[in-house]
Parts: structure tokens; sequence; C-alpha cells
């Protein structure tokens, strides 16, 4: 066996610095509730969530395979607490699709996202993403029967 010279070490480990060194940008793990849309496919907006963000790109966790290389909307949500707005802030990102990795615990993907530009959303644009939001209202019928946990009056 060769034994292996200095530079190739020196290269070597220059190789190794750029694999851990990639990312220009830091990332924080931050979990908001976001939604998607790929315009390719034509449906409709997807719940998802942030599993990590920077200034510029996050990982979403969503249920939709999505192409690679495809251009993609997102809105992300940030809490009230977090900005000291009166109510949560919303905001639209646009960007490509970089990386998708199946979950295979989850039956999901995770999906990383390089945005190119982004818009806070006012109250009026924000309302739609607000009302996916809630939750559908659970409709009783008036002849159902009371289960077995409620007060029983006699």
């Amino acid at each position: 066996m060769l034994p292996i010279s200095s530079t190739d070490t020196i290269r070597s480990s220059q190789a190794d610095h750029r694999v851990e060194e990639r990312r220009k940008k830091p990332r924080f793990t931050l979990s908001f509730p976001a939604f998607v849309w790929i315009p390719i496919l034509g449906k409709d907006w997807a719940q998802s969530k942030t599993v990590n963000v920077s200034t510029v790109g996050a990982v979403l966790e969503t249920t939709m395979a999505v192409p690679l290389d495809s251009p993609i909307e997102y809105v992300v949500t940030f809490p009230s607490d977090l900005t000291h707005a009166t109510s949560p802030l919303r905001v639209r990102f646009c960007g490509r699709v970089l990386r998708v990795e199946p979950q295979y615990e989850n039956a999901g993907f995770r999906v990383a996202v390089s945005s190119s530009n982004y818009k806070y959303l006012s109250r009026e644009a924000a309302e739609p993403f607000a009302a996916l939001d809630r939750p559908a209202p659970q409709v009783v019928p008036e002849n159902a029967e009371l289960g077995s946990s409620s007060l029983q009056l006699s």
C-alpha cells in the first residue's frame, strides 16, 4: 500500500470541512404551523409545520410527495409571544424544493426549501389561513344518544 502524502491529507481534511460547513446561514430548530402549496400539483394549501428555519430557507414536514426543484410557496405562522405582535404573524415565502426525505415513521416527508422572497401578510390576506387553522365544528344530531360519561338526570 502506498502511504498517503501530506497534500492528500490536506485535501481530504478540506473536503471534510466543506461537507460540514455547506450551509452558509445558521438554522434554528423551530416548529411552527405552516401551509404548503405546490403550484405544479394544482392542489389546495396543505397543512404542514416547520422543522427548522433559517434566513434563506426552511425544512418542512408535510404529507405530500413534492417533486425536486419544483416551485413552492409556504406560509409560516409565527406566534405572537415570539414576535410581540398583538396576533400571530403570518409570512408567505416563495422558493424551490432542494431535497425531499421520506419519513417512514409517520408516512410523511421532510422537504428542504430554498426561499427566494417573502411577504408579511396583512390581517386580510392572512384570514384564509386563519380559517384553515380552525378545527371544523362538530355537528351532533339532535337525536344522538348521550354517552355513558354524561350526567344522567332522573
